[in-house]
């Protein structure tokens, strides 16, 4: 019933979804900002941390957790002890950063203070880390079945706890290869629980459902956060190669523009 409703939502599993999330190389950044948008689709990273070993560590256990469908609870009950033991934990000076180098990060005050392992923190390697290897799994399969399905709707929980501007998209309809999806294709900010519905001219009939109308620039950005700013499932393991296929059979001047939204996330 739920894959009639949402059209293959739910139709990833756990080994399609660590594909993506496996397959990520590893690379240090100090902070966020650092290393992210179209860049931390193909890196696996954690702000602060330093060390390759202990990045392999978190990447492969986040990966198994992944894999068993394990909960958050049980994967940091796993892994905070490993943290605390290698000095990944609360909050330092710089220079106490394990594998902190001053010459690699000179623009860095040794002495500011900064937060390492806490349980927030895990809590948004976890689910982040989660929510985009799903995105990735997600928009190749939606782009596969686009010639059935080329019509997305973008589908918010709708509760308590959904953001209004997340609100405000919800139900909003464009064809796969309108470039807006180059920016709003979900996840669009930290914890976004949203979906993408595909569907098919028979059900837009059906449900008497439209096109919504194109939005500009300032328009989208009312909608997502500053560094959600770009699709989180685009621009990874060769992904480009099937949606610039499917551009082929695509008006001229809508390719040109999904082309520069995709290298606007690549320059990032």
């Amino acid at each position: 019933m739920l894959d009639d409703i949402f059209g293959f939502s739910f139709d990833l599993t756990p080994e399609e979804i660590v594909t993506w999330l496996r397959s990520k190389g590893l690379s240090v950044s100090f902070d966020w900002s650092d290393l992210w948008g179209a860049a931390n689709n193909r890196s696996f990273t954690v702000a602060k941390m330093l060390q390759l070993d202990l990045l392999k560590d978190v990447q492969d256990s986040l990966t198994k957790a992944i894999e068993k469908g394990e909960t958050f609870d049980t994967w940091r009950r796993k892994l905070q002890p490993e943290l605390i033991d290698k000095g990944w934990w609360g909050k330092v000076p710089a220079k106490d950063v394990p594998g902190f180098d001053q010459g690699k990060f000179p623009e860095i005050d040794p002495q500011k203070e900064v937060q390492l392992g806490s349980n927030n923190r895990m809590k948004t390697i976890f689910y982040t880390n989660r929510s985009v290897s799903y995105s990735q799994g997600r928009y190749k399969r939606l782009l596969e079945n686009a010639d059935a399905r080329p019509f997305w709707m973008y589908q918010a929980v709708e509760d308590e706890r959904t953001r209004k501007s997340h609100m405000e998209l919800s139900g909003k309809i464009w064809r796969y290869d309108n470039p807006i999806w180059q920016r709003i294709f979900p996840p669009n900010d930290w914890g976004c629980r949203c979906l993408v519905r595909a569907l098919n001219e028979q059900e837009m009939k059906a449900e008497g459902l439209r096109v919504s109308f194109n939005m500009m620039d300032d328009d989208i950005s009312k909608y997502v956060s500053p560094e959600w700013d770009y699709n989180a499932g685009a621009n990874d393991l060769g992904l480009e190669k099937s949606f610039f296929e499917k551009l082929q059979a695509t008006d001229p001047k809508v390719q040109a523009q999904i082309i520069r939204e995709t290298l606007r996330d690549r320059n990032a």
